[in-house]
C-alpha cells in the first residue's frame, strides 16, 4: 500500500511539475522564457543568441570580419590568446595616411601600406568597432595602441583577461619593482585597456615585462631585457677606439648567444596558416621546454577547435562564452 502511494505520489509530482512548465513557456515574459531554456540547454541558446546577432550583420560585412580574423590567426598569436593562456596578443598594421615629409620613406611605406593583408586588417578593424556592441564579450577585450617604436604602426591588442590576470600576479614582484609599489594586477589591465601607449607608458618600455605578458616567459623576456639594454651602449661603444677588452661586448655576446629564436617544427595538418609565437628564448631552459610543449598542445586544439565548423561563428562562440564548445557545422547555412 505504502509503494502504492509512493508511485502516485511522484507521478502527481512529476505532472503539476509538467504543468508548471508549460505555463511557464507559454505564459511568461519572453525574457524569462530564454533564461529558463538557458538553463536547461545553455550552449544551444548562447548558439542561437549569436546566430541572431551575426545575420544582423550584412554579408560583405561578414566577410571583412571573417578575413580579419584569419589574418590575425595566420600571422600573429590571436589563437593562442583566444583558446589559450597566452594573456596578450599583438596584431599590427601599417595607417593609411602617413605623415611623412621624406618622399622615398613615404613611397617605401605606401607600398606596404596598400598590401592585401595590410587592408584586411585596416578594415576589419573597423568592422569589429562596429558591430562589437552586438557580442557580449566578458573575458578578452581589445585595444588600439601605439607600436613600440614612433613610426606609422598601429597595434591592435587581444588581451586574454584571466590569463592576463594570472600573470601578473605570478610576477607581481617585476611589476611593482619597475611601475612602483601600488601596482595591482587589476590596476594594471585597467590602465592597459584604456591607454593609447600601453608600451611606453604603461609599461616604460620594459622589455621584461613586456615580453612577460605576451607569453614569453618570464626569464626569456628578462634575458631580452638585459640585451635591450646593452643596445645603446654598444652602438656607443662601436663608435670609440676599440681596446682589448670590453666587458658590454662579452656581455651582449654572451646574451646573443644565449638566446635563439623560439622555433617549433609545424608537422600537424594546417589548413588555417596557423604558425607560433615568435621571440627569443633560451632553449635550453626548463621555462622554454614547457613553453613548447603548450604551444604545441594548444596549437593542435586551435585546429581541432576551427574542424568544428563556420571560421566566424567558432571565433565568435569562444570570445562570447568560454563554455560553446558545441560542434556548429550542422546549422544551415545564411544565404
Amino acid at each position: 500500500m505504502l509503494a502504492k502511494m509512493t508511485r502516485v505520489g511522484i507521478k502527481r509530482l512529476w505532472q503539476c511539475c509538467l504543468c508548471l512548465i508549460l505555463m511557464f513557456l507559454f505564459f511568461k515574459p519572453k525574457e524569462l522564457h530564454t533564461q529558463f531554456l538557458e538553463l536547461l540547454w545553455p550552449e544551444s541558446v548562447k548558439q542561437q543568441c549569436l546566430f541572431k546577432c551575426l545575420d544582423k550583420i550584412p554579408k560583405p560585412d561578414r566577410q571583412g570580419l571573417e578575413l580579419f580574423f584569419r589574418s590575425c590567426l595566420g600571422s600573429d598569436s590571436f589563437g593562442y590568446t583566444l583558446f589559450g593562456n597566452k594573456p596578450m596578443a599583438v596584431m599590427g598594421y601599417c595607417d593609411i595616411l602617413p605623415r611623412m615629409s621624406d618622399v622615398d620613406q613615404a613611397l617605401e611605406y605606401i607600398s606596404y601600406a596598400f598590401q592585401y593583408e595590410n587592408l584586411i586588417k585596416i578594415r576589419g578593424w573597423e568592422y569589429w568597432k562596429k558591430y562589437q556592441s552586438l557580442f557580449k564579450v566578458r573575458d578578452y577585450a581589445f585595444s588600439k595602441t601605439k607600436n613600440f617604436v614612433n613610426n606609422q604602426y598601429s597595434l591592435i591588442l587581444f588581451i586574454n583577461k584571466k590569463a592576463f590576470l594570472e600573470v601578473v600576479q605570478e610576477h607581481l614582484k617585476d611589476f611593482q619593482s619597475v611601475l612602483g609599489s601600488n601596482t595591482t594586477a587589476e590596476l594594471l589591465l585597467e590602465r592597459v585597456l584604456h591607454s593609447s601607449d600601453v608600451f611606453a607608458d604603461v609599461l616604460k618600455g620594459h622589455q621584461g615585462l613586456i615580453g612577460t605578458i605576451l607569453g614569453y616567459g618570464r626569464n626569456n623576456a628578462w634575458l631580452f631585457h638585459s640585451m635591450d639594454r646593452l643596445d645603446p651602449i654598444m652602438k656607443q661603444t662601436f663608435r670609440l677606439k676599440k681596446t682589448d677588452v670590453n666587458p658590454h661586448i662579452v656581455h651582449w655576446n654572451g646574451l646573443n648567444e644565449q638566446l635563439k629564436p623560439f622555433y617549433l617544427p609545424v608537422t600537424y595538418f594546417n589548413p588555417f596558416g596557423l604558425g607560433f609565437p615568435r621571440f627569443a628564448a633560451d632553449p635550453n631552459t626548463q621555462e622554454t621546454k614547457r613553453l613548447k610543449l603548450k604551444y604545441l598542445r594548444q596549437y593542435r586544439e586551435i585546429i581541432d577547435q576551427y574542424r568544428q565548423g563556420d571560421f566566424l561563428e567558432v571565433t565568435l562562440c569562444r570570445m562570447t562564452s568560454n563554455e560553446c564548445h558545441a560542434p556548429v557545422s550542422n546549422r544551415v547555412q545564411r544565404p
